[in-house]
């Protein structure tokens, strides 16, 4: 919603015969329910074999983001995490000496969700940066940690056991190329 809709007219402009049907729905719970492709950030979870299965997107840089009023009482604030993205926390964690969001802890199924608690004031948020890139750019949200690259990386897993459409690399080499875009790059 946040990064591939606002892309997708450029996709269209290419294949304007190929439509992709989108799910918010988690990457788990659409897995065994005809999704010929799930996009996630983070497949630790899921079993070897689909991990085996899954193709490298891009790498991604996760941060810590606020409004400005709650940076000077984030250290002692609320972390605001991604259910489903359960490894990212700890990633940082390992990643940086300082400890943001030692205040609890709320929860939520999808990023979008997670990007609002943080821009309402409810706490810190650690979302991937090409998702608050606008916020960011326009003073609503700031990351004052920067931003870190995580091992995980964005992933594309193809279903199994199943024929799939033809289309269906094209739109995975598209998608590769896009985020390989230097304005889509992880660097702080």
């Amino acid at each position: 919603m946040r990064w591939l809709v606002p892309n997708l007219a450029d996709f269209y402009r290419a294949w304007p015969d190929i439509r992709i049907r989108l799910s918010m729905t988690s990457a788990r719970e659409i897995r065994t329910e005809g999704a010929d492709l799930v996009i996630a950030w983070d497949l630790t979870s899921y079993p070897e074999s689909d991990r085996e299965r899954a193709i490298r997107l891009a790498h991604v840089a996760f941060g810590p983001v606020c409004l400005p009023a709650y940076a000077s009482s984030a250290r002692h604030g609320i972390r605001i995490a991604h259910e489903f993205t359960t490894n990212a926390w700890a990633h940082w964690d390992r990643q940086n000496a300082e400890r943001i969001g030692d205040g609890g802890e709320i929860s939520f199924p999808h990023t979008h969700l997670c990007i609002e608690a943080a821009l309402s004031g409810l706490g810190v948020a650690l979302v991937e940066k090409r998702l608050v890139r606008k916020e960011i750019s326009e003073g609503q949200l700031i990351a004052p940690w920067g931003f870190a690259e995580l091992p995980f990386g964005l992933m594309v897993l193809p279903a199994a056991g199943r024929l799939l459409p033809a289309e269906l690399d094209t739109f995975t080499a598209w998608l590769r190329a896009r985020l390989e875009d230097g304005n889509e790059s992880c660097a702080s």
